[in-house]
């Protein structure tokens, strides 16, 4: 009696166990949806996960306290000796703007020595810091428009199929009332197999260039992620000094420097110069073809309407489905081209100037 007691009981907590396991099933073969990550937050996350950018960070700090402390040595040592010294008001501007004292003056004094060598153990520190961080933005913006361009690669050929099934669907109706031959159908069947092909082939793409980009952001590489299409291009400038003005603005934001020390040097105003037309051309030649694609939508529907009167082909209307693939297939790649061209300007001003 006490047998079947506990053999019950074993049964009953099996059942038990068993609907819990149940029940959580759903969430364990519910796939989570992919994170959709913006440029800045993904270039934030490759920073707070890289630990040798962390390390340089922590350092940089530290130097600047060290800074601080010779900084306060300075002021309260100098002011002793020179309180009533225009030129110690001079040096003190040049302190609190954080340049190398060049006065021979004061060259020979401990406490000017010691704020000197601080000020370039900071300087190199920061430097090594500000390059490292160029250098990570630069490496997730390729990658993360490279893996936007595959992402809206992949709509644009979804969009593509779901053209040739609608229009095989037109075309069954036709075969099925005995208007149109079986080649017909035929045509659009092997289109839309080798639509297919290019689709799956574009998706393992995807997933290789996921991997590389989970990669880039430190973070483990089967993390499901999804990114922002590739912008609009901004009419933001008409010429090059405006450009310029605008990298400069975003420059001084950005790190924080008064705009009166920012001055390009003549090797990156001549490599930036040499960029300019090419990102210009990528503008003029994605408006032109935002143009084209318009009215090629224009064109479609035309065709399919004739189409639909019998008063076009079957293949008047494939060849208006792949030609629009084909068009904004070629935008998507302007625009990637514009982006990296954009992005390589910057990296060329920010570590440059």
């Amino acid at each position: 009696m006490t047998y079947i007691k506990f053999h019950k009981s074993i049964k009953h907590i099996f059942i038990i166990l068993l609907g819990a396991i149940f029940l959580s099933f759903p969430s364990v073969l519910k796939a989570d949806p992919p994170t959709l990550l913006s440029l800045k937050q993904s270039i934030n996350i490759a920073k707070t996960n890289d630990t040798q950018f962390n390390k340089t960070k922590i350092e940089l700090l530290k130097v600047n306290e060290e800074l601080k402390e010779a900084k306060e040595k300075f002021i309260s040592q100098a002011s002793l000796y020179y309180k009533n010294s225009d030129l110690f008001k001079g040096i003190l501007e040049t302190v609190n703007a954080n340049e190398i004292i060049q006065s021979e003056l004061y060259q020979t004094e401990p406490f000017v020595t010691f704020y000197n060598t601080t000020l370039r153990e900071f300087l190199i520190k920061e430097n090594a810091f500000h390059t490292f961080e160029y250098t990570i933005e630069h490496k997730i913006k390729l990658a993360y428009y490279s893996l936007s361009k595959q992402q809206e690669l992949i709509q644009i050929q979804q969009d593509t199929i779901n053209e040739l099934n609608s229009h095989y669907e037109s075309i069954k109706k036709f075969y099925d009332k005995g208007i149109l031959s079986k080649v017909e159908l035929m045509q659009v069947e092997t289109i839309l197999a080798e639509s297919k092909e290019n689709l799956q082939e574009m998706n393992l793409e995807f997933e290789v260039q996921k991997t590389t980009f989970n990669k880039l952001l430190n973070q483990d590489l089967k993390t499901s992620v999804s990114v922002e299409p590739l912008l609009k291009v901004i009419h933001e400038y008409t010429n090059f000094n405006q450009w310029i003005s605008i990298n400069l603005s975003n420059y001084q934001i950005k790190t924080s420097t008064d705009s009166n020390q920012l001055i390009l040097t003549e090797d990156t105003e001549y490599r930036l110069r040499k960029l300019y037309p090419r990102i210009s051309d990528k503008k003029k030649q994605i408006k032109d073809v935002e143009e084209i694609i318009n009215k090629n939508e224009k064109i479609l529907e035309f065709q399919k309407k004739r189409f639909k009167n019998t008063r076009s082909t079957s293949g008047d209307v494939i060849d208006a489905i792949l030609h629009l693939n084909h068009i904004r297939q070629k935008r998507l790649q302007l625009l990637y081209e514009y982006h990296v061209t954009t992005a390589e300007s910057e990296n060329l001003f920010l570590t440059k100037i």
